[in-house]
């Protein structure tokens, strides 16, 4: 049942290629967005974290009366610290995940980059490396500008608009100094 995959892992140390590096980080990144997007969306992971954690208390709360007031303090921490669980919960706050903005910022202006990287890859071709080099050179650089700048009130700009934008901006500006002419 496994042995496709053992297989396709064998190959990509055996037979290392580039290709198949980037279809299996973009595989992992693919899957990682899709679980934090369902979890975000939905709260499965955190309502049965939350849904457990409960059940102790309750379970533990049926202990005979002779509990050290220690273990009553724990108990009551911890029902404190559910109650404010399902408070982040219900007012919105339902994705565990916590990112620095300054680093949301640095991974959305590397997005575009990535998946340019990763369509250039597995077009192939003469002067592929040489143009994920470029690209790499060119992801730092907008990651840089990313993490400087400021948070704006709409935040589509810092993760959507900035990224795509400044990825189509440099793109266009290398096809346009390659279509011109040379001066001799």
């Amino acid at each position: 049942m496994l042995d496709p995959v053992f297989t396709f892992i064998e190959k990509l140390i055996e037979q290392f290629s580039w290709k198949r590096l980037l279809f299996v980080i973009s595989l992992l990144g693919l899957f990682m967005t899709g679980l934090i997007i369902f979890e975000s969306y939905t709260g499965h992971f955190r309502l049965a974290r939350i849904d457990k954690s409960a059940d102790i208390i309750v379970k533990l709360n049926t202990l005979p009366p002779d509990i050290s007031q220690q273990s009553k303090e724990i108990l009551a921490s911890a029902t404190k610290g559910i109650a404010k669980d399902i408070d982040g919960f219900t007012n919105g706050n339902s994705t565990p995940f916590s990112i620095h903005k300054d680093s949301l910022k640095v991974i959305a202006a590397l997005v575009p980059w990535l998946i340019f990287a990763v369509l250039l890859s597995l077009a192939g071709g003469n002067g592929t490396a040489a143009a994920l080099g470029a690209i790499i050179l060119f992801a730092l650089f907008s990651g840089l500008i990313g993490y400087f700048l400021p948070l704006f009130e709409r935040e589509w700009i810092n993760y959507v608009a900035y990224p795509f934008g400044f990825c189509f901006l440099m793109v266009w500006l290398v096809v346009m100094w390659q279509k011109k002419p040379a001066l001799t």
